[in-house]
Order: structure tokens, then C-alpha cells, then sequence
């Protein structure tokens, strides 16, 4: 099903996610707010928004088997370079961050939250490595 989605003024991905959306076909801007939007439901107050917001935040990240293997490959340094969940946070600029037990990283600021995509975490190590 394709939807109607506003991703917030400040999203960091905002611009590439937007032209990953409307590649996939649907019809995805940027707001002027620091709100996400799907179909008209704002994503922190309504579930089935929020859901769909983050399955294609998901998909988007995701996108090829190749990530994958980065991604292991990043978790590696990541914990080679002894990682804090405080170095992801000041990084990021975050309120919240939280690591699985596959080694994904989970950040939220106020209102959204995601996981790391491939370069988050290459912008990860580049900040820890420059401390």
C-alpha cells in the first residue's frame, strides 16, 4: 500500500529517506514541523501511523544483504573501540540510545526514535575514533 508521508524538518535522513519513499512510490515530503506524519495521522500519537512510519524506516535501512555484512562488521569496531551508550548519545544528540542483543543501536530524541542505518554507524566509529 503506498501512503502519504511528511517526515520532520529536522530529520537527519530527512531528504534521502524522502527520495527512497517516492522511488518506492509514494508521495513523501518534507515538513515544516518536527513531526512525522502518515497519511494525515501524526506517528506519536497513533499507533497504525507509527508503525507503518517505522516498518519503512526499516525497509529503508535495510535495503540490501550487503548492510548486513557492514553492519557486522561496524558492531566489531564498535566494540573494539569500547562504545558507550553515553558516546552514542553525545554523537547523535540524542536523549535515549539502546543496543540489542544482535549489536543494532536504537536512538530516540524527542517524539521519534530509529535504528542506526550503515552510516550512522560509520559516523559512529568516525566520532569515537576522533575523542
Amino acid at each position: 500500500m503506498k501512503h502519504t508521508i511528511i517526515i520532520a524538518c529536522d530529520h537527519e535522513e530527512g531528504e534521502k529517506f524522502v527520495e527512497w519513499l517516492n522511488n518506492a512510490g509514494h508521495d513523501a515530503s518534507i515538513g515544516r514541523s518536527t513531526g512525522n506524519y502518515v497519511d494525515g495521522a501524526w506517528t506519536s500519537s497513533d499507533a497504525e501511523a507509527n508503525e507503518i512510519s517505522n516498518s519503512l524506516w526499516t525497509e529503508y535501512c535495510n535495503q540490501t544483504a550487503k548492510r548486513q555484512v557492514t553492519v557486522r562488521r561496524i558492531g566489531t569496531m564498535l566494540m573494539e573501540f569500547q562504545v558507550t551508550m553515553d558516546d552514542v548519545k553525545t554523537c547523535f544528540n540524542c536523549a535515549e540510545a539502546d543496543i540489542s542483543s544482535s549489536g543494532d543501536i536504537w536512538i530516540a530524541k524527542p517524539q521519534r526514535g530509529h535504528w542506526l542505518c550503515e552510516h550512522e554507524l560509520v559516523n559512529l566509529i568516525k566520532y569515537v575514533e576522533a575523542r
